[in-house]
């Protein structure tokens, strides 16, 4: 049984209340994000999903440095956390005591707060193909891909409009792509059903019609890289890649997950980040 000796105040459901797991989460974050993240950064995105409380996770980082496992550098003129080689051989050799869904919910948490301080470093552009357009999001980390997102319209209008809910909106459409591709096929249609005023947008509904009316063949990739995994996914037309997406993710099983999801049902996940972009339209 495991003992429970951290405070139990602000905890959602499932959150940790044993520093020893306090402490391995944070190692095993830390070891699989691509980038150093601040402190405040840390406590919020674990505060904001509830997993730990504020003081038993401000003395499991203090208790960490002491020990060596994870350390302070200097990082775009903030004072940032890393993983030492100590910390991060200790998250993978106990990692397994954290479930799957915690470790999944703590490092999807920190990536979206990470791509909310990256929102003015994110590149948009459109494309003009042979037969249309083409508008792509793109976010990198140090130099590396971290995400992106394209999507294929007819019209030069539709393209420009895409592209400015791109910009200033970035972590919000990773934020949503995420959220898309954890959700099983049987949530689909009750969030499909919540965003029903969205399929009138005209926009929307003609790039959704325009995935409907091709005949589509779906692709996933995952590649493992040195800190996690990179997942692509296609949705091709009969002349062009009418969606493709490019998304770094931390953990096998995940990329697995959004594997599933995708290719269930490619078009619902596909109509659901549509509607979400088309909001603004």
């Amino acid at each position: 049984m495991v003992e429970f000796d951290a405070f139990a105040g602000d905890i959602a459901l499932g959150g940790l209340r044993n520093m020893s797991e306090i402490k391995i989460l944070v190692c095993y974050m830390l070891s699989n994000l691509q980038e150093p993240i601040s402190r405040s950064q840390l406590c919020d995105c674990l505060l904001e999903i509830g997993l730990v409380n504020f003081f038993d996770l401000n003395e499991a980082i203090d208790d960490l440095l002491k020990q060596k496992m994870i350390q302070e550098e200097e990082y775009l003129d903030k004072t940032c956390l890393t993983a030492t080689e100590v910390g991060k051989e200790h998250a993978k050799t106990l990692e397994k005591s954290l479930t799957i869904t915690l470790r999944e919910r703590s490092v999807n948490a920190a990536l979206k707060i990470l791509a909310r301080a990256k929102a003015r470093e994110t590149d948009t552009d459109v494309i003009k193909t042979e037969t249309g357009y083409v508008t792509s999001l793109a976010i990198d980390v140090l130099g590396e891909k971290f995400f992106s997102i394209a999507l294929f319209v007819y019209d030069n209008l539709q393209a420009e409009l895409l592209r400015e809910r791109f910009i200033g909106n970035s972590s919000e459409v990773y934020s949503t792509v995420v959220d898309c591709l954890k959700q099983q096929k049987d949530e689909a249609s009750d969030t499909n059903a919540s965003n029903s005023i969205s399929t009138e947008n005209p926009v929307a509904t003609a790039l959704k019609t325009l995935v409907k009316n091709e005949k589509i063949e779906t692709k996933v990739e995952i590649e493992k890289n040195e800190t996690g995994y990179n997942v692509k996914f296609a949705i091709v037309g009969s002349c062009e890649n009418l969606f493709t997406l490019f998304l770094y993710v931390s953990d096998n099983t995940q990329a697995e997950q959004f594997r599933e999801n995708f290719l269930n049902n490619p078009s619902e996940v596909y109509s659901q980040i549509i509607d979400i972009l088309a909001v603004s339209f």
